[in-house]
């Protein structure tokens, strides 16, 4: 489908001590191939009060071909940066607004195809595939686990969430209530499943965009066992938060419990098969513990700071 509507989209990326990979995203985005009909422009926030980003940023929009906003949030937190983010691109203006990180790079029909699908199911959430790239090869129970791979799913499928690695965003979602990503979240992350399952509990359509391709780079630092189980634990961590804040009861407070019950079971029945099936089997194991272990946290309160930490450069 060809977008014919005339529109001003706002790319919005983060960064926080990542030089090399904010060099190489921009770049991959002075590439993108765009409707005539769209205006773009590109939001850079960077989460260091040093502006560590600063000489990068200038150095890209130089000779960038969409012009390009940089600020400084020296509130130490994803969420804070995200607000800023948003808070620039309103402020700009912007009809919508794409979100992607400063570890990856977007194919050159990336927005195309977000914007394609969001013009054709009038979505107003449109997310697509983060297909993670390795510097090396990783190890033979890392391709036969497929611990990084993504769901995806036929282009115009109808979700209950997304992620902000790689989404668009009616502006009109973020305006009200401000600001729309819970600060609370800033160092645990979940601040993006908050505002998606806020927003789709309001009634957002969420779409998929399959051809709307990322690829995520990841560093030596992820590709281990005890990231894996850390990152399960922290979905099931930030899911149950998120699901305790907006919708609470009794009954449902029940419902995640059996949920963690059965992740955990799961994980004890798995594991002790893990022996005779292998590495893979084994880790699949223990995220799915982690990933209960989890989910029982956070119906207590608890909380983790999965980005208490920068990986990658």
């Amino acid at each position: 489908m060809i977008v014919e509507l005339s529109m001003h989209v706002a790319i919005c990326a983060l960064t926080f001590h990542r030089p090399e990979g904010l060099s190489s995203l921009l770049a991959a985005l002075n590439l993108l191939r765009v409707p005539e009909s769209v205006t773009v422009s590109i939001v850079v926030v960077d989460n260091d009060e040093l502006g560590s980003g600063e000489a990068i940023v200038e150095s890209a929009g130089a000779s960038l071909a969409f012009p390009l906003t940089y600020v400084i949030e020296a509130r130490r937190g994803i969420a804070q940066a995200r607000n800023a983010a948003v808070a620039a691109a309103i402020s700009g203006d912007a009809d919508l607004v794409a979100f992607i990180d400063d570890d990856e790079v977007p194919d050159a029909d990336w927005l195309t195809g977000l914007l394609e699908v969001q013009a054709s199911t009038g979505a107003d959430v449109v997310t697509g595939p983060v297909i993670p790239v390795f510097n090396e090869e990783p190890p033979d129970w890392v391709e036969q686990g497929k611990f990084y791979d993504r769901p995806r799913f036929p282009t115009g499928t109808r979700l209950t969430y997304a992620r902000t690695s790689n989404v668009l965003i009616a502006a009109r979602l973020l305006r009200d209530p401000w600001p729309p990503f819970d600060e609370r979240y800033a160092t645990t992350g979940g601040e993006d499943t908050h505002f998606f399952m806020r927003v789709r509990l309001n009634g957002a359509h969420i779409a998929w965009a399959d051809d709307a391709v990322v690829r995520e780079l990841v560093p030596p630092s992820r590709i281990s066992v005890g990231w894996l189980v850390r990152r399960a634990y922290s979905r099931g961590n930030t899911l149950s938060l998120c699901l305790l804040d907006l919708q609470d009861s009794w009954p449902r407070r029940a419902k995640r419990v059996a949920a963690a019950a059965v992740e955990v079971g799961g994980g004890v029945a798995l594991l002790a098969t893990g022996p005779f099936r292998g590495k893979a089997v084994r880790v699949a194991a223990l995220q799915k513990l982690a990933y209960g272990a989890g989910l029982a946290s956070g119906l207590v309160g608890s909380t983790y700071q999965e980005y208490a930490q920068t990986h990658g450069r």
